[in-house]
C-alpha cells in the first residue's frame, strides 16, 4: 500500500488504498467544528477520486468537541458522503466514545451506514462484511 500524507496547520491525514478500502488516519492537536469539516470534507473528496466507498477513518486529535459540534459534524458527513459509503470509525480514546457513539446515530439516522470502533482490526471485519 502507497500512503499519501497531506498536512494543515490544524491536522495531518494520511491515506493508503488497498484493493478493499481507503484507509485514512487524522492526527492533530485541535478539534473543532470547523477543523472537522475540513477533513471531512478532504477524506470524502479522497474517496471520490479513488471511487473507493468504503472508508476505515482512525482519528488520533488531541481535544474534545461538545456534543453539538459531534451533532454538526455527523449531520455534515451523512449528507456529503456519496450513496453506498460505509465508515468505520476508529478512535482509541475511550473518554470520547459516548461523543462517538452519539455522532454515529446522528449519521445512521441520516441514512450513513456508518460504526464505531475501538480497533482497526474490529472496524476492518465489520468494513469488509457483507
Amino acid at each position: 500500500m502507497v500512503s499519501e500524507i497531506r498536512t494543515s496547520a490544524d491536522y495531518r491525514i494520511e491515506f493508503r488504498a488497498n484493493e478493499s478500502y481507503l484507509y485514512v488516519r487524522v492526527e492533530g492537536l485541535k478539534d473543532g467544528a470547523e477543523i472537522s469539516k475540513k477533513y471531512w470534507k478532504a477524506l470524502l473528496d479522497e474517496s471520490r477520486e479513488r471511487n473507493s466507498s468504503y472508508l476505515l477513518v482512525e482519528v488520533k486529535l488531541t481535544d474534545t468537541m461538545s456534543a453539538a459540534e459531534v451533532y454538526e459534524i455527523a449531520k455534515f458527513v451523512a449528507e456529503t458522503a456519496p450513496d453506498g459509503t460505509k465508515i468505520a470509525y476508529v478512535d482509541r480514546r475511550h473518554y470520547h466514545q459516548e461523543l462517538n457513539r452519539f455522532g454515529n446515530l446522528v449519521a445512521n439516522n441520516r441514512g450513513l451506514n456508518s460504526r464505531v470502533f475501538d480497533s482497526v482490526d474490529e472496524a476492518e471485519i465489520w468494513l469488509l462484511a457483507n
